[in-house]
C-alpha cells in the first residue's frame, strides 16, 4: 500500500480522537459551570464522620484535599465509589486526604450501608449537609472539588470520573 493511504488514515483517525475528547471536555466544562471557581478559597465546614470524628476542612491546610459529594441513591456515584477508594489508598502515604461527604440522604443507616458495601473507611465518610450543599453549588452527583494546600479550589467538576482521571487531577 501507498504511504499516503497510511497518512491519510493516520489523519482521519488522530482527528476522530481529537474531535472526542474535545466534546468529552466541552461537555464536562458544562456539567460544571456553576461549581465553585478555580483558585476562590473553598468554603469551611465542621461535619461529623460515621465514626463520630468531627472534620474541618480547615483542619487540612498544607494538604491537598479531594471532597466528594455523593447520594446513597445514586447509580453513578456506586459505580465510582471504587475508583475513590483506589485514589485513597493511592495517596495514604501522600500529603493528600479524600473526604466523602454524603448529601440527600435519607439516613444515617442508608449512608452507612452505601459507605459499608464501598468498602470505605466510617472516618472519611462525612454526613452533610444541604446547606453546605447548596455553599458548593451541588447540582448534581457526584460532584468533585479538589482543594490546594492553600484552603483554594484547584479544581471542580461533575460525574463519573475514572480512577486516573481523578489520581491525575490531584
Amino acid at each position: 500500500m501507498d504511504n499516503r493511504w497510511y497518512r491519510r488514515r493516520w489523519v482521519r483517525w488522530t482527528t476522530n480522537v481529537v474531535v472526542v475528547l474535545s466534546l468529552v471536555w466541552m461537555v464536562g466544562r458544562f456539567q460544571s459551570r456553576h461549581l465553585i471557581d478555580e483558585a476562590v478559597a473553598a468554603p469551611e465546614f465542621e461535619l461529623t464522620a460515621l465514626d463520630g470524628s468531627r472534620h474541618r476542612l480547615s483542619d487540612y491546610r498544607g494538604k491537598r484535599v479531594l471532597i466528594v459529594f455523593w447520594a446513597p441513591w445514586c447509580t453513578v456515584c456506586k459505580l465510582e465509589h471504587d475508583n475513590v477508594e483506589r485514589v485513597r489508598a493511592w495517596n495514604e502515604e501522600a500529603s493528600t486526604v479524600v473526604l466523602s461527604v454524603a448529601l440527600s440522604y435519607e439516613s444515617v443507616d442508608a449512608v452507612r450501608a452505601f459507605a459499608s458495601d464501598a468498602g470505605e473507611d466510617e472516618r472519611y465518610v462525612l454526613l452533610g449537609t444541604r446547606q453546605l450543599g447548596r455553599r458548593y453549588n451541588v447540582e448534581a452527583f457526584p460532584t468533585h472539588y479538589i482543594v490546594d494546600r492553600d484552603g483554594k479550589v484547584a479544581y471542580a467538576g461533575q460525574g463519573y470520573t475514572t480512577t486516573l482521571g481523578l489520581h491525575l487531577r490531584l
